[in-house]
């Protein structure tokens, strides 16, 4: 996963900024409140 779409080429979830927007959007049409979520990230890389 890469961690910005920069704008050019396609929107796909592979880029971070496009992923998480994907889920809580998935998230929240699934029930969830946006209050109530709670996000944790562990590790990381260098691309």
């Amino acid at each position: 996963m890469l961690p910005f779409w920069n704008g050019s080429g396609l929107a796909t979830p592979k880029y971070g900024n496009i992923a998480i927007e994907k889920l809580l959007k998935k998230l929240v049409s699934m029930g969830s409140r946006k209050d109530q979520i709670i996000a944790k990230v562990f590790g990381g890389s260098e691309v």
